[in-house]
């Protein structure tokens, strides 16, 4: 019934408030909507409804002390919102939908006006984004609204970079039809926020949208739906293949030809600049090797279409699919599930998989100070995951990686692998000359941007203080 109610959003102002500024690529936005045009309708309900579903944001630039909203609000149309400031959380619950039983809390079925953020920072601008993060799967639910923001802080002359737009594109999985159960497969969690796709985008500060449906097959409405994907894209991610791998290998021909007319239809619908990124099928219990098979479909399917900005990853490792640990069924994620697939989103979603910050000069044949390599936007290593680092000339590279993996250390190349769980891992270097030494960094994974190599410079004084660089930005955006 979620789907069926429908409420609206107004923006009001009066002649004494400054105009909303909207820093997005349209006045008003939501993660996978832009519509044409602010509202300013003052009557409840008095306009044209705007879509705002699971995982939807509206977004303005303020240092106005408060913002309320106006909201129709009743039992039959409970969502939750949360309240950002410069991405941080500072308003879990601005709007209550429902309560943490999964039961509705109680609404009178008119328009009411909730304060969602009182005594904010008036010192400067922040940028504030208000998240619905439940119903977590009904992207066709609406907000019905005003948002009032004291006009007087208003930032109507300072836009921000718009935030890119990943668009997932799959069946059930990524459609969260099963995101109900957490890992012990028993609890209600009614959180759109603890699913893989938001927890990468969100991390990298980009904006959500999905298009998920159940029992979806690439021969057939992965094939013939990408009219549903907005033509503002970004980033298109997706794992089609789950409910094809049971016509695997009898119909390899058929999801090959079909995976590729789905990419030239995708790359038609959003054009050949964006990026395109296509995962192997995630992991699941009774698998017999069909993942394997559609791996090298997929491959090959890229290839046969032609597409641009084209990549693939395969996701093996990514999670355990045994039901009760990684999935709420041996197929679907559950909460754990998600995470895990969400920091494996992270690095590929981010500018550059890693950061990389050390001394930028020294001493001939004295050890350097330390390097510290972090993946990017708070992700963490997986176990399985290597770098490797590579020193020009006859310098040489020492690792630490506590709990990890390293090879051939104390060399001019050096490949770590960090434990499970970890940040980051550091290295020194020593070069026997004077001069630049290039540290260039590499890895096997799949989709990862490396960022450029930082330069280490030797001098005559082994006693001079090193100048810190950031050799690539840690956060990655």
């Amino acid at each position: 019934m979620l789907s069926l109610i429908k409420s609206f959003l107004r923006i009001f102002a009066s002649s004494a408030e400054a105009t909303v500024y909207w820093f997005d690529s349209a006045p008003w936005t939501t993660y996978g909507e832009h519509n044409p045009a602010i509202l300013f309708t003052q009557a409840d309900g008095a306009h044209t409804a705007k879509q705002m579903g699971g995982g939807g944001s509206i977004y303005w630039r303020s240092k106005s002390p408060d913002a309320v909203l106006r909201t129709y609000y009743s039992v039959a149309s409970g969502r939750n919102y949360a309240l950002y400031c410069d991405g941080a959380l500072i308003n879990d619950n601005c709007i209550p939908g429902i309560n943490a039983g999964g039961a509705y809390n109680s609404g009178s079925g008119a328009y009411q006006t909730f304060t969602i953020g009182s005594g904010l920072d008036t010192s400067q601008v922040h940028t504030y984004e208000l998240m619905c993060y439940y119903p977590y799967k009904d992207f066709n639910s609406w907000l019905d609204s005003y948002l009032d923001l004291d006009g007087a802080g208003l930032d109507t002359t300072a836009p921000v970079t718009p935030h890119p737009l990943v668009v997932g594109y799959g069946d059930s999985i990524m459609g969260l039809s099963n995101f109900l159960t957490d890992t012990s497969g028993s609890a209600t969690v009614l959180d759109v926020r603890k699913c893989a796709w938001w927890i990468a985008s969100h991390a990298t500060q980009k904006a959500m949208y999905i298009s998920g449906v159940g029992g979806g097959r690439v021969t057939t409405t992965g094939r013939d739906g990408t009219s549903a994907l907005p033509t503002w894209t970004d980033i298109f991610i997706t794992q089609y293949g789950t409910n094809d791998l049971s016509f695997l290998p009898s119909g390899n021909a058929t999801f090959q030809a079909d995976y590729a007319t789905m990419l030239t239809n995708v790359e038609t619908r959003i054009g050949t600049t964006k990026r395109k990124i296509m995962l192997q099928p995630f992991p699941r219990t009774g698998d017999t090797g069909q993942r394997a098979i559609a791996a090298g479909l997929i491959t090959n399917a890229i290839a046969i279409s032609g597409i641009s900005n084209a990549g693939y990853s395969g996701t093996d490792n990514w999670i355990n699919p045994t039901s009760g640990v990684d999935t709420s069924d041996g197929l679907h994620p559950n909460i754990a599930g998600y995470a895990k697939i969400g920091n494996r989103l992270i690095p590929i979603l981010s500018t550059y998989a890693i950061g990389i910050v050390g001394p930028a000069a020294g001493a001939p044949n004295n050890t350097s100070s330390t390097f510290t390599v972090t993946l990017s936007n708070g992700a963490t290593f997986t176990g399985d995951q290597d770098i490797t680092l590579t020193a020009s000339g006859s310098s040489t590279i020492t690792a630490t990686a506590a709990g990890g993996a390293i090879s051939s250390n104390g060399t001019s190349t050096v490949t770590v692998t960090p434990a499970n769980g970890v940040v980051n891992f550091t290295f020194t270097c020593t070069s026997p000359s004077l001069g630049t030494t290039t540290i260039t960094p590499s890895t096997t994974q799949q989709l990862w941007t490396m960022p450029s190599a930082p330069a280490y410079i030797c001098s005559t004084s082994s006693n001079r203080t090193p100048a810190f660089l950031r050799a690539a930005s840690m956060m990655g955006f």
